[in-house]
């Protein structure tokens, strides 16, 4: 008899132990689940909330935009909000300034395209595919613009940049503030040059070489 109520005894706890670590596990499970729902989802149709969108401050003639999920670019007929991860082409009669709130202003030229790769509060980057564009910037966030091999990084100031893609030509003119370039060379090694207001840099793409005119 005592051995039976012993085994009871242990029983008793045994069932005790399991429904709370039961209960236990599965308060558990339903935290991980509420953790997993609560967490940040990546958007393929909308930016980082904490990029910021570039607002088209004047158009003219034919613009084409191409948003985060078309597969190619489509002609606008009015201003739309530029995300990251967007872009934007102005045709033989176009022209477009994009605005940025926290003081840069990017200006295409006809026939000119831009791709807006990162707009986040640490670093802004373009990359200029064809034509004449000028950047004009007054803020403390770095801003990196990649034009065929070549990456520009401008300080406060105002740059034009010409990109030939034919020609595999890269042109940069400092029109007020400097600038650095770098690349990396037909031996693969990293070169880095700084530009001055009054500078204009040419580069060979298909070469990866280029050369400063002065105008200081």
């Amino acid at each position: 008899m005592k051995k039976i109520l012993i085994f009871l005894i242990f029983l008793f706890i045994g069932i005790v132990l399991g429904s709370i670590c039961y209960v236990w596990k599965s308060n558990q499970t339903n935290s991980d689940i509420e953790r997993v729902k609560k967490e940040p989802r990546f958007s393929i149709e909308k930016a980082p909330t904490n990029s910021e969108k570039g607002t088209i401050q004047s158009m003219a003639g034919t613009i084409k935009w191409q948003s985060r999920i078309a597969t190619e670019a489509a002609q606008i007929a009015k201003p739309v909000p530029i995300q990251q991860g967007e872009e934007l082409l102005s045709g033989e009669d176009g022209s477009a300034v994009i605005n940025y709130l926290t003081g840069l202003a990017i200006s295409l030229s006809p026939n000119s395209h831009i791709s807006v790769i990162q707009t986040l509060p640490t670093n802004f980057v373009f990359k200029q595919i064809e034509g004449t564009i000028d950047y004009q910037k007054n803020n403390r966030i770095p801003v990196a613009i990649r034009s065929l091999h070549l990456l520009t990084q401008m300080d406060n100031g105002d740059i034009q940049i010409v990109v030939d893609e034919k020609t595999a030509h890269v042109g940069i003119a400092i029109k007020q503030g400097s600038a650095r370039v770098a690349f990396n060379d037909s031996k693969n090694l990293s070169n880095v040059l700084n530009l001055q207001q009054g500078d204009l840099y040419q580069f060979d793409d298909e070469k990866r070489q280029g050369n400063i005119e002065t105008g200081r």
